[in-house]
C-alpha cells in the first residue's frame, strides 16, 4: 500500500489512460523484452501493453525495471537501480514483406535509486523525460520479435536498447 500512496498520481493517470486506450483500440498486443540503459549502465526487463488504433498507429504503456548494479568498487557498497513508466506511440512508416520500421515518441517518468549500503542511505532521482527513437519488428508471426533504440531527453541523453517479443490478443479487423 505504501507504493500506491507514493505513486498515487502516476497510478491513477496510468489507469485512466489504460481505460481510454482500451475503449478506442482495435486490437491489443502484449510485449516482453530485455532492456539496457547504456548511459546509467543498467540492465532490466520491460513489459508493455500496446493498443492498435489503426493498422499503422499504436500507443502503449510500458513498465521497466532496471535491476540493482554495483557502481565503482564493490567494497564501497554503492548500488544503482531504476524504474521507468512510459507512454509511447509507434507509427509504421515502412513495410517490406514482414519487416516493419517505426518511429517512437512519448513521455516517461523515471526513478533512479542509488543506495549506499555502508552509510545506510539512499538517494533518489525522479524526473520526466521525452522519448524518441526507432524500432523494427517482424510482423505476421504468432510471436513477433522486435528491437528498439530510444533516447530519453532529460538534462542528459539516456540511450536505451530493447529486444523482445510481442503477441497480439483479441485481434479485430481494422477498417
Amino acid at each position: 500500500m505504501k507504493v500506491f500512496k507514493k505513486y498515487k498520481q502516476s497510478v491513477l493517470l496510468t489507469s485512466f489512460m489504460f481505460c481510454i486506450n482500451l475503449t478506442f483500440a482495435q486490437k491489443l498486443s502484449i510485449d516482453g523484452a530485455v532492456i539496457r540503459n547504456t548511459t546509467l549502465d543498467l540492465k532490466g526487463i520491460n513489459t508493455a501493453a500496446f493498443f492498435h488504433f489503426t493498422e499503422k498507429f499504436s500507443g502503449g504503456l510500458e513498465l521497466t525495471r532496471f535491476y540493482t548494479r554495483h557502481i565503482g568498487i564493490k567494497s564501497e557498497g554503492i548500488e544503482r537501480s531504476a524504474w521507468d513508466i512510459d507512454l509511447n506511440f509507434h507509427y509504421d512508416i515502412f513495410r517490406f514483406r514482414q519487416l516493419v520500421l517505426y518511429p517512437i515518441t512519448g513521455v516517461g517518468y523515471n526513478e533512479v535509486r542509488e543506495n549506499n549500503r555502508q552509510l545506510h542511505e539512499s538517494v533518489y532521482e525522479r524526473y520526466w523525460a521525452v522519448n524518441t527513437g526507432a524500432g523494427i519488428r517482424l510482423d505476421g508471426w504468432i510471436l513477433q520479435p522486435h528491437a528498439e533504440y530510444t533516447t530519453a531527453w532529460v538534462n542528459r541523453f539516456e540511450h536505451i536498447f530493447l529486444a523482445g517479443i510481442s503477441i497480439e490478443i483479441g485481434k479485430k479487423k481494422i477498417k
